[in-house]
């Protein structure tokens, strides 16, 4: 069937913000009160109703919260465009939002940018984790970033022979009202890049937001596709822009305009892909006027800047409950386009992801129909996401191999268990009005999860200008178990709800409203306790906008898991159909991650390698110093050589992990909304946005594909002072052992066999070491009646000849100081603790532990009043020196 065009937009009056979408408020609920100005009794005269009523209100919210960004983008480029009218430029320093991405708010930090972090702290790596895959390579330049936190996300990445190209968000352009995206390119595969500034335009033009590569793999015409605005400020929309590569040198074709709107609408979200095969250029974005929005779909005709008229993707049922959306190309030239559909008000709460495919490049397409149904965490994102909702888009890809699963269609997303069937326990167990004060960790209201919580955020209009409070909730939560955190009441305020680890300062799930109008939007999370402990729900009103109090309630409430592919508040998820019609059932699709069920697996992308092998690329938080309870991310690679039935670790791609709770970067979304994935015949091509500086910039890793053994890979392998750790992945069920051999001179020696876990791998652990030399390893695997090796591995034993301090952490800290540290020699040694006087206020004798590296809590029992700390280890002479913060 031919789809529907997508009609020109007319100049509309601006609606109400209460009316966008045509959104009902919930009656706001009234409230008997007592003294508020020490302990305020305030309870719910009309509790909410459960069943159908309740689901209803949640799914409003979820509309509004995800396509809220699309409607203020559209209020502020009215503001901005009635601003250029009259001032004739566009104001400096605009506090507001402008694009997609946008500057971010200091006060969702909870009272403003953490303490500066001293210099030799920001330079020392959060943690010796090697990559399982190779060295990471920054790829954004980072001068002057760290001053402002200037910060770099939502890589774009495309690769062609030893050509590799990565566009991002830059958060340098709220310097001086610049381009705010940035691109690097790479002459030798990815080892190293340079960075390049913003892709050319004309002057009339300026880069916004979501930067997309695509490449033609015959031709080696890379293609870029942004978000723009004009100079002055009345129109926006898209743009593209080719280059290519002569000889070494990177050459570009101007960017030419694809889209444009005026400022009645808004353009977001867009990606492309080119065909290979005509090099016909497709693209789909978003479209929000003021009470709705569409998925546009256009494809170039006469060359690759001039395109036929948009058409809509979705049917009219999908109006106003769309978003991200992504067209790829198949081997046979075929076109699919997939987005994302919020689902109705009614049935279990699923969402869906929608899909159109053409057979004739574009010209018809097949009517949208569900390739997967979801649970989505909408609410919030993952642990120390600075944005007040999550991100649930699918990631899409085709099998173009010669392989068996040729034309395979691949959608991986991340999935949460199922809430909505405890929907209706939150806030069953009784009402708990705060107590003040409740504005620290210290004197937190406590609570158990299934009760609801009642309070008011207070607004102190003087001294000029007003502020507002935080009110702090603690509650117990045990490791593996979903909470829901509803705060379903909050008329008169803007505000973030955030969940705080039991460490008091690492920030975890973020929820709330922080754009002006006030509508009394409310808020949802739901989170999965990573580490068993008391944890703390932090309501914060110190937000630019706010003048009055408000009260506030919050159901909480415990979800349970049954068969849904997601266990927790995110996996990673898959689902695959031969021809892009046919896909699985409802809430069908295979989980790819193998991490325990309680941490967060984040923003996951699909490729698919020439030799048909799928991968998936996330944000995952297994690894994170317990005491930051999951707050912590690497980065990890899955892949499926089944076409999707079964997944396997091949490790993580990060070499140091990103304390988000540590990184200040001035853009929201700190993390982004995708990360980059691209494969070819030879290489998989990784790039993120990470922390590891203080502010967030851009890394990537090129992974060799022709180094990974068919058979056995290797997972993992570290070492201490007293052993080595190595892990290979074996990828048949067929492979149960495996010899281990060790490099003795020239020969190979045999160490030993080991077996293979429930979970496909081997591990050997080689306690026969001695620091500061280099062992290699090998497996030895018998298939077909002969033994193959496979899966080598060289690894360096640390020195332990230094008395070294690795790590304070967390630093800043409210109360706990872990010291992580290093004894070269079991004799007399020290670990101190000295306040600014130069008084040792705890001193404890850790000679004994040993040789080798330590872990110890220095500050237990003790409270430090807030300022600047040592942290002094001693040792036969040697002393070693850090600093810690300590703050209230």
């Amino acid at each position: 069937m031919s789809p529907n065009r997508l009609h020109p937009i007319a100049p509309i009056a601006w609606l109400a913000a209460g009316l966008v979408l045509g959104f009902i408020a919930a009656p706001a609920k009234s409230y008997a009160t007592t003294d508020h100005s020490n302990d305020a009794t305030v309870t719910a005269s009309a509790p909410l109703a459960t069943g159908a009523a309740r689901l209803a209100k949640v799914k409003q919210l979820q509309l509004r919260m995800a396509l809220a960004d699309g409607y203020a983008e559209l209020r502020e480029h009215r503001a901005r465009a009635l601003a250029a009218r009259r001032h004739g430029r566009r104001p400096a320093a605009h506090p507001d939002r402008g694009e997609r991405q946008r500057p971010v708010l200091l006060p969702e930090l909870g009272g403003g940018r953490p303490p500066a972090m001293p210099a030799a702290d920001r330079a020392q790596p959060l943690s010796t984790n090697a990559s399982d895959l190779g060295p990471n390579v920054l790829v954004s330049d980072t001068t002057g970033d760290r001053a402002d936190g200037a910060g770099q996300s939502e890589p774009g990445i495309a690769a062609w022979n030893q050509f590799v190209l990565i566009g991002w968000n830059e958060g340098a352009g709220y310097r001086d009202d610049s381009d705010l995206m940035g691109y690097g390119y790479s002459i030798d595969g990815g080892l190293s890049f340079t960075h390049a500034g913003p892709v050319p335009h004309a002057a009339t033009i300026r880069w916004t937001s979501d930067p997309v590569f695509t490449v033609n793999e015959k031709t080696g015409e890379f293609y870029f596709v942004g978000l723009i605005e004009n100079s002055a400020h009345t129109t926006n929309g898209l743009a593209i822009a080719r280059a290519h590569f002569n000889g070494t040198t990177i050459q570009w074709d101007q960017a030419q305009v694809i889209s444009s709107v005026s400022n009645t609408s808004f353009i977001d979200k867009p990606w492309a892909a080119v065909d290979s095969s005509t090099g016909k250029v497709y693209v789909s974005y978003t479209v929000f006027t003021a009470s709705s929005d569409n998925i546009a779909f256009q494809h170039s005709t006469t060359d690759w800047h001039t395109y036929a008229a948009p058409v809509v993707m979705n049917d009219g049922s999908g109006a106003g409950r769309v978003q991200g959306s992504r067209p790829i190309t198949g081997p046979g030239g075929e076109v699919y386009v997939v987005w994302k559909e919020i689902g109705p008000s009614s049935g279990d709460g699923s969402d869906y992801f929608m899909i159109r495919k053409s057979v004739n490049f574009g010209g018809t397409f097949t009517a949208p129909r569900i390739a997967a149904s979801i649970f989505d965490n909408f609410g919030t994102g993952a642990p120390g996401f600075n944005r007040e909702r999550g991100i649930t888009f699918p990631s899409i890809a085709v099998d173009r191999s010669f392989g068996p699963h040729r034309g395979r269609v691949y959608i991986a997303w991340n999935d949460c268990l199922d809430w909505y069937r405890d929907l209706d326990a939150a806030g069953a167990l009784g009402t708990v009005n705060e107590s003040e004060p409740n504005n620290s960790p210290l004197n937190a209201t406590p609570f158990t999860p299934g009760q609801t919580l009642v309070g008011q955020l207070t607004w102190t209009p003087t001294p000029s200008p007003g502020h507002g409070e935080l009110d702090y909730w603690k509650f117990p939560a045990t490791q593996g178990t979903t909470y829901t955190f509803w705060c379903d009441s909050i008329p008169a305020s803007l505000y973030t709800m955030r969940v705080i680890c039991s460490d008091d300062t690492t920030r975890l799930n973020l929820t709330g409203a922080i754009d002006l109008p006030i509508q009394g939007t409310n808020g949802f999370l739901t989170w999965t306790c990573p580490v068993s402990g008391t944890y703390f729900i932090r309501m914060f009103s110190d937000i630019p906008g706010n003048s009055t109090s408000s009260y506030y309630s919050i159901l909480t409430g415990v979800n349970t898991h049954l068969t849904e592919p997601g266990r927790d508040q995110r996996d990673v998820v898959v689902v695959a159909s031969d021809d892009g019609l046919t896909w699985p059932a409802a809430h069908g699709g295979v989980r790819t991650n193998s991490d325990a069920p309680w941490f967060d697996n984040w923003l996951p992308e699909v490729a698919v390698s020439g030799n048909g092998t799928v991968y998936t690329f996330f944000y995952g938080f297994q690894d994170a110093f317990p005491p930051t309870c999951g707050g912590e991310s690497h980065n990890y690679l899955d892949r499926s050589d089944d076409g999707g039935l079964t997944w396997h670790d091949v490790g993580r791609v990060t070499d140091t992990i990103t304390s988000w709770s540590r990184t200040f970067t001035n853009i929201q979304p700190n993390q982004g909304d995708y990360l980059g994935l691209f494969a070819n015949d030879l290489t998989l091509f990784n790039a993120w946005s990470d922390g590891r500086n203080g502010n967030a910039d851009i890394f990537a890793l090129a992974v060799p594909l022709t180094s990974t053994p068919t058979l056995v890979s290797l997972a993992n392998a570290d070492a201490d002072a007293k052993q080595v750790r190595v892990t290979w992945y074996a990828a048949s069920d067929q492979i149960t052992e495996a010899y281990v051999y060790r490099l003795d001179g020239a020969d190979w020696v045999l160490k030993g066999v080991i077996d293979a876990d429930g979970q496909h791998r081997m591990t050997y652990v080689d306690n026969d070491v001695y620091p500061g030399v280099k062992y290699s390893y090998r497996l030895g695997v018998q298939t077909g009646g002969m033994e193959l090796y496979m899966g080598e591995v060289s690894v360096i034993v640390p020195s332990i000849d230094k008395v070294r301090i690795e790590s304070v952490r967390p630093n800043p800290t409210t109360r706990e100081v872990w010291v992580s540290f290093t004894l070269p020699r079991a004799t007399p040694a020290t670990l101190s603790l000295v306040d600014i006087t130069g008084r040792r206020i705890r001193v404890r004798e850790v000679g004994s532990l040993g040789t080798g590296k330590h872990l110890l809590e220095l500050a237990s029992g003790l409270t430090l009043p807030a300022g600047m700390y040592v942290v002094r280890l001693d040792q036969g002479g040697v002393v070693q020196t850090t600093r810690v913060s300590v703050v209230r």
